[in-house]
C-alpha cells in the first residue's frame, strides 16, 4: 500500500503530545494526502484553503475541500483573497496573500503551528532555482520550520513536516489509493513558470541519473546548518559591536570595530531592514571613516567611530526619476503591516478619508534631507488627512521632535500633532528571523 512518512518533530511530537494544527490544503494531491495522513494518525486538525480568485474553478475546488472534511468531521475554513490583483508579479503577491490569510486565521484561533505539505522534489527545484541567480547561502533554500507572523498578532511556527521524507510521486500514489477527490492545479503545466520548467530538467537529470533530488535536498540541509553557524556568530557580534535599534526603524553601532566580520553583520542588519535582498558584501567592505555611502536602498553613515544603517530616504519618498516610493495606504480598523517595518495600529476616531503614508513626503526636501537624523525620519511611517500631517508614530516621538529642532517650521508642522501606536519589527526579523506577511 502507497505510503510515506511525517517528521513528528517539527509537529509538536506525536498526536498525544502535539497541540492543535492548522493544515493548509489547496486541494491538490500533495496538501491532502497530508491531510488524509494527519487525519488518520490522530491529529486534532483545522484544515484551511485559500481561494485566490485567480481562477473560476477555485471556488469549486475548495468546496471539494470542505465537503470531503465535513465528511470526516473535520473543521474547515476557505479562506479568500479580496480585492484588486496585481498584473504583474502575480505567482509572488499570490504567494504572500495566501500566507497572510493562513497566518491571521491561525492567530484567530490561538494555534501556533501551521503545517504544508512542501516536499522534496519541491526543496529540490528550489535549491535548482537559486543555483541558477547564483545565491550562495541562499542555496539553504526551505526550512523545516520557520517563525512567520502577520500584523495581527504574535509570530507562529511554519511546519513541513514533508520536507525531508516524501516526494511528490508518493503523495499522488497515496492520494490515488485512498481515493481522495485532489484536483489536478493546470498552472502545474504552466511552463511559464520558472519553477515548471525547473522541475522538468530535474526530472530529465534524474531519469538520467545525473542529479538526483535527494543529492539537493542534502546540499540544502548542510548549507542550513552553514547558515545557522553563521548567524550565531553574526549576533554574537551585534553583541560586541553595540548594535541599537532605534524607534524610527533605523540602526545605531556604537563599537563597530569591536565586530570580528563587520560586512556580515551590517549586511544581516541590512535585510532586516527589509532592504538587504541582493546587496554584496563589497557594499560594506573599506567603508569610509567619515560621510556616507548610499546604494541598494540604504545608507550606511559612519560618524566619530560610530555607524548608522538607515532606509534610503528616496527609498520611502520616490526619485527624481519618477521612481515610487511606499505607496499610500487607506486606513482601515485592522492593524497593517507597513513596509515590512513596523505594525501600525489605527487610533481611535480616524477620519474615513485618512491613509498611511511616509513621514518624508510631508517634509520640505530640503529639510527632509539635510541630517542623518531627519533623512531617518523619511520612512517613517504618518496618517495624513487631507494632505496634512494628523498623526504620528508614538514610539518615534522622540526622535521626530529631536530630529526638526532647528528648523523654523517645526513648531507649525507639528502644531495639534496626535500619535498612534505602533511596533518596529526589524529587531524581530534580525535576531529571530521572523518572516512577516
Amino acid at each position: 500500500m502507497p505510503d510515506f512518512d511525517v517528521d513528528e518533530s517539527v509537529l509538536g511530537g506525536p498526536p498525544s503530545q502535539a497541540g492543535r494544527l492548522a493544515v493548509a490544503v489547496s486541494g491538490g494531491a500533495d496538501s491532502f494526502s497530508l491531510l488524509h495522513k494527519l487525519y488518520t494518525e490522530g491529529y486534532d486538525i483545522l484544515a484551511l484553503t485559500v481561494n485566490h480568485g485567480l481562477r473560476p474553478e477555485a471556488a469549486k475546488e475548495a468546496e471539494k475541500v470542505a465537503s470531503w472534511c465535513g465528511s470526516h468531521s473535520i473543521p474547515h475554513w476557505t479562506l479568500r483573497w479580496e480585492g484588486e490583483k496585481p498584473q504583474t508579479g502575480i505567482q509572488a503577491a499570490a504567494r504572500k496573500a495566501r500566507y497572510h490569510l493562513l497566518i491571521k486565521a491561525c492567530q484567530r484561533e490561538a494555534i501556533d503551528r501551521l503545517v504544508t505539505a512542501h516536499h522534496q522534489d519541491d526543496q529540490a527545484e528550489t535549491v535548482l532555482m537559486r543555483l541558477r541567480r547564483g545565491s550562495g547561502l541562499g542555496l539553504a533554500a526551505i526550512r523545516a520550520e520557520v517563525k512567520v507572523a502577520s500584523a495581527d498578532g504574535g509570530p507562529l511556527t511554519l511546519a513541513r513536516p514533508l520536507l525531508t521524507t516524501a516526494r511528490r510521486s508518493q503523495l499522488l500514489a497515496y492520494a490515488e489509493h485512498h481515493n481522495l477527490p485532489f484536483v489536478h492545479d493546470p498552472s502545474n503545466d504552466d511552463d511559464r513558470f520558472e519553477r515548471i520548467r525547473m522541475r522538468a530538467l530535474l526530472a530529465a537529470l534524474e531519469q538520467q541519473e545525473l542529479l538526483m533530488p535527494k543529492a539537493l535536498s542534502q546540499t540544502a540541509a548542510q548549507l542550513q546548518a552553514v547558515d545557522d553557524q553563521r548567524h550565531r556568530h553574526i549576533l554574537d557580534d551585534a553583541e560586541r559591536a553595540g548594535v541599537d535599534f532605534t524607534p524610527s526603524g533605523g540602526v545605531k553601532l556604537h563599537h563597530p570595530g569591536r565586530a570580528t566580520d563587520l560586512p556580515a553583520l551590517l549586511q544581516a542588519l541590512a535585510h532586516a531592514l527589509g532592504k538587504g535582498e541582493g546587496i554584496p558584501l563589497s557594499f560594506f567592505q573599506n567603508l569610509p571613516a567619515q560621510g556616507r555611502r548610499v546604494s541598494y536602498g540604504v545608507e550606511v553613515m559612519a560618524d566619530k567611530g560610530q555607524l548608522w544603517l538607515i532606509r534610503e530616504a528616496a527609498q520611502a519618498v520616490g526619485r527624481a526619476d519618477g521612481t515610487s516610493g511606499v505607496e499610500k495606504q487607506l486606513v482601515t480598523t485592522r492593524p497593517l503591516l507597513w513596509d515590512d517595518h513596523f505594525v501600525l495600529h489605527p487610533p481611535k476616531g480616524f477620519s474615513q478619508n485618512s491613509y498611511w503614508a511616509p513621514l518624508g513626503a510631508y517634509l520640505p526636501q530640503n529639510i527632509a534631507t539635510t541630517t542623518l537624523k531627519r533623512r531617518a525620519l523619511c520612512s517613517l511611517p504618518c496618517l495624513v488627512e487631507n494632505g496634512q500631517v494628523t498623526h504620528i508614530l508614538i514610539i518615534a516621538q522622540e526622535d521626530i521632535l529631536r530630529a526638526l529642532t532647528g528648523w523654523k517650521g517645526a513648531e507649525e508642522f507639528l502644531n495639534n500633532i496626535q500619535f498612534f501606536e505602533g511596533r518596529n519589527i526589524v529587531p524581530e526579523k534580525f535576531y529571530h528571523r521572523v518572516i512577516w506577511y
